[in-house]
Formats: structure tokens, sequence, C-alpha cells
């Protein structure tokens, strides 16, 4: 009987060791595939021959230059440029100044008077983006570094600037690496009791780009116009780009995007796209693309995933950043698949 005790005892053990590996070399073998085949599986490239070619309006400019390399080496008819109203959040992504030209109520000021702008950034190598604040376009008011979440930096202003016409900010440290970016944002720019935001005013930003050393004045109001914009300044004619903005929604904005497309698509008779986007959100992009076409008969999506250059897609979990981008796209995908649906 303890012979018998004691080879059941052993057996036991021997299953429970055989469990605890054959767990451990799955939990292995998951953590490799979300190591090794998320990106790949999120930046979906599934290309088809097709008429247009769809641009998310987010994208960077240098996703926009290859937008337009796509574009010129394939047979497509337009680019549509898809997106809706712009955040009231600019991003300064690089060194230049935004110009805000204010309206003829707030050009007397009265006595202790002051400026509040409300920013945030990203650091790289441990320093912020630093900003000089000007008004009237030779009078600098202040300066400040901010910091990763928003704050309020108040600028008084002396009484011997009776008059304000314009609001200047600066920004003047950008850098960048291969996986991070300096940025600076402005939330909105308030004098006394007067709020606005670059959309409220006749803003200009001018800014260093390959494309550009030049005042770029902007009277888009929406990022499917604003891409627009730049890809006609890089030499589209105006006849190759058409934005179709969509309404402004709090959530789901690439669906909203994609409804938007589909009414403009039947309008014009067209029956194929390709969607190009940028990493890890281009499956997701799709996807959403997908559903809500499924009721336009013949209609074929494709989809292209353009390289993000704010990480390194072999090496992404490694930055905190990186992975955090992607895990919440991979949340996101997730939902859209299988517990969202057209209402």
């Amino acid at each position: 009987m303890k012979i018998n005790g004691l080879l059941k005892s052993k057996k036991l053990l021997k299953i429970f060791l055989g469990s605890i590996i054959g767990v451990t070399l799955l939990g292995f073998v998951g953590i490799l595939w979300v190591i090794l085949g998320m990106y790949s599986f999120l930046a979906q490239n599934d290309r088809v021959e097709a008429e247009i070619l769809v641009v998310e309006g987010w994208l960077p400019e240098y996703a926009l230059e290859e937008a337009i390399k796509e574009y010129k080496s394939h047979p497509y008819k337009k680019i549509v440029t898809t997106g809706g109203p712009i955040d009231s959040t600019f991003r300064m992504h690089s060194n230049g100044t935004l110009h805000l030209q204010l309206p003829d109520s707030i050009d007397t000021t009265p006595s202790a008077s002051r400026i509040m702008v409300e920013a945030q950034g990203t650091p790289l190598d441990r320093t912020y983006p630093h900003f000089t604040l000007w008004v009237n376009d030779t009078i600098c008011v202040g300066e400040a570094s901010v910091w990763w979440t928003k704050k309020r930096y108040f600028f008084p202003l002396e009484p011997s600037i009776p008059v304000i016409h314009s609001v200047h900010i600066k920004y003047d440290n950008d850098a960048e690496n291969d996986s991070d970016n300096r940025d600076l944002y402005i939330r909105n720019v308030k004098i006394n009791e007067y709020r606005t935001s670059y959309l409220a005013a006749d803003m200009v930003y001018e800014h260093y780009s390959a494309y550009s050393k030049e005042t770029i004045a902007f009277s888009e109001k929406t990022m499917a116009e604003t891409a627009a914009f730049y890809l006609k300044r890089m030499g589209l004619k105006d006849t190759e780009v058409t934005a179709v903005p969509s309404p402004p929604v709090r959530v789901h904005r690439t669906y909203t995007s994609a409804i938007a497309l589909k009414e403009w698509l039947k309008q014009h008779n067209i029956h194929s796209v390709n969607v190009l986007s940028l990493g890890t959100h281009a499956r997701r992009s799709c996807l959403s693309y997908k559903k809500v076409m499924r009721d336009y008969e013949g209609v074929e999506i494709g989809v292209i995933a353009l390289e993000d250059k704010n990480y390194d897609p072999d090496n992404w979990w490694r930055s905190r950043r990186s992975r955090k981008m992607i895990l919440r796209e991979a949340l996101k995908y997730t939902y859209i698949q299988f517990f969202f649906d057209i209402v």
C-alpha cells in the first residue's frame, strides 16, 4: 500500500510539474508572439487595385510625402483626405512661431492686464519644450519651459502696452531621435477675460520643415482640410485632392470619417479604395471602414500601413512610449472587432 501510494504521489508530482512547464512554455510563446508579431499584425498591408487613395488627415508630414509617392506610382484617380474638426490643442512639432491675430474687441487692454497660455509638452533627454511669448510682433513679455501635464503660464503686461493686436508663441528648442520627439502643445490663450485658440483667431504657423521656411496660414478647421492643404503645398494639383470632412465626435473618429467617406463614394460612384494609415493604426482603420461599407455593394477596401517614425518597429517593446501606444491600439482594435458595431 505504501509503495502504491508513493507511486501515485510521484505520478501526481510529474503531472503537476508537467503542467507548470506547459503553462510556462505557453506563456513564453505568447510573450514572443506579442513581441515579434503584434506590430506586423496591427500594421496591416493589404493593398487592392483602387480608384481612390484615402489619406487619414491626422498623418504627419513625412507620411503625407509617402502618400504622394503612393499616389504617383499607382493609377489612382484622386487622393481623398478624411478627418473631423481639429482638436483645440495645437501641436508645434518643429521650431517656429504660432501667430495669433486678435479681433478688434480686445485691442484695448485695461491696467493690470495679463496673458495666460495653457500648454504642455513631451520631453527629450530630460529637457522639456521652451517658448517665449511676444505681443505686437516685437515686444517680449516672458518665457516658460512647460511640463508633461497641462499647466497655465501667466505673463503680466506692462501699462506701456495699451493695445494688443497680436500674440506670438515662439518655440525654440525642438529636438528628436529615433523614438521620441520634443513637441510643444498649445491648448489655449487667454488675454484678460478673452479666451481664444488657434482656431478662434486668424492663425499662422511659421515653422521650418522640409517643405517650407515661410509662413503658412491656416483657414482649415478639420483634419481632412489640413491634410489636403499640405498635399497641395507639396505639389499636387487642386483637382488631385479632395477633402471629405466628418462631423465632430468625442469618440470613434475613424468610424465617423468612414461614414462621411461612404456618402462621398456613393455620390461619385467609386467602388474601390486603399486607406493609407500609419503603423499599428492601419488594421483598426481598415476594419472600421469595412464595417461601415458592408452595405455598399461591390466596394473593395484595401489598407496600406506606413512606418511610424516615432519608434523602431522591430524593437517597439523596448520603449515605454511605444509599448503604451501599441498595446492601446491593440485594445482599441479588439473593441472594434468584437464589441462595436453599426448602431
